[in-house]
């Protein structure tokens, strides 16, 4: 069961409509086909460039990646369950567009299998470069670096409170998450707010330790931490100081 120590005042029809309008306004158009007869169709040209690889307009500059460049964070914050479904959704839905689409310097990924707690199995894409996404020093879009970076600020909040509800708010979400995510980019964040909090997540930590992967990309992960960067925003003054914050937290150097 699912429980927040707060209701929203607002009325929820309004996160829907965030909801349905961020789909259509991030989601990029079909890829169409070279026309027949045209130059592109005759010298074979079908891949795609990179930043249109994970089916995501790049017409909001969501650089560089950040809290505050999407509203996902706030959605999170008014209404946990449309933010929480949203985040799944579509970062499934870019995922499963790269592994589709022939993109040049495409990533490797591979299909793992995760043992949930109540011992079913489901399968998740994954690599390095997805795992390492939510902290920015890997290649993928900086919209889903964005998304990840909100959901693990939202996480290491409710973890914090080290309450009897946010326990069981934590053991829901990470459970929903790895239940219903077709990817290890989510799974890397989760991670984060174990080694921060293991005590407040408990065994909703299970189902990530079960996976020597996941062991090998972290401290991947770790390792990189030396060299991942707050570039200035120009646009959003107090970005940088929230990015340099981020990055001091005492359980980034740890794998």
């Amino acid at each position: 069961m699912f429980i927040w120590h707060w209701e929203p005042a607002s009325n929820k029809s309004s996160s829907r409509t965030y909801y349905e309008t961020t789909w259509k306004e991030w989601k990029s158009e079909p890829i169409k086909k070279p026309t027949k007869g045209s130059i592109a169709e005759m010298i074979g040209y079908t891949s795609v460039s990179f930043d249109r690889c994970w089916g995501i307009e790049d017409k909001f500059h969501f650089f560089p990646s950040g809290i505050y460049k999407t509203p996902i964070y706030n959605l999170l914050l008014y209404d946990p369950r449309i933010g929480i479904k949203f985040i799944t959704e579509f970062i499934n839905y870019s995922i499963d567009f790269y592994v589709k689409v022939d993109c040049e310097h495409k990533q490797s990924l591979k299909q793992i299998e995760v043992l949930l707690t109540d011992n079913s199995i489901v399968t998740h894409w994954s690599g390095s470069e997805l795992w390492c996404a939510f902290r920015g020093s890997s290649v993928t879009h900086y919209a889903i670096e964005c998304i990840l970076m909100s959901l693990e600020k939202y996480l290491l909040e409710i973890a914090n409170r080290s309450t009897q509800i946010s326990r069981k708010n934590l053991e829901f979400i990470f459970d929903y998450l790895l239940r219903n995510s077709n990817n290890v980019a989510i799974s890397g964040v989760l991670a984060s707010i174990t080694m921060a909090y293991p005590d407040e997540v408990g065994v909703a930590m299970l189902p990530i330790l079960g996976n020597r992967e996941n062991y090998e990309w972290d401290l991947n992960r770790a390792l990189r931490e030396s060299t991942t960067l707050c570039p200035m925003d120009d646009h959003i003054s107090f970005a940088q100081e929230e990015r340099w914050k981020s990055n001091q937290l005492p359980h980034r150097k740890s794998s």
